[in-house]
């Protein structure tokens, strides 16, 4: 309406401690970081602060959960087996995409 303005934006500003501020990390840090976070091959500080992100992440959450899911299912031979015909393509593929890459 004319003649009326809109009230100022209110803006909450937060203050992070020294210890809040360093635990910060990004998506990018964490995907990164995220084997070594599996195999517990990173610093106590580094732990920490992916810790404290995939606590409030849930796209990164899903990335760890993957890599978790699937390393167990490599490692339990139980889990199941591929019929011959599909072990012997798979295999083939990866030799030609690991051929390619060298």
């Amino acid at each position: 309406m004319p003649g009326i303005r809109p009230e100022k934006e209110v803006r909450q500003v937060r203050t992070l401690s020294a210890e809040q501020f360093q635990i910060e990390i990004t998506c990018r840090q964490v995907w990164r970081e995220v084997s070594n976070f599996y195999e517990g091959e990173i610093p106590n500080d580094l732990r920490t602060r992916i810790e404290r992100h995939l606590e409030g992440c849930s796209h990164c959450r899903a990335v760890y959960d993957g890599l978790r899911n699937t390393v167990t299912l490599v490692v339990d031979s139980d889990a199941f087996e591929l019929p011959p015909d599909v072990s012997e393509r798979l295999y083939g593929r990866l030799r030609n995409y690991l051929a390619k890459k060298s």
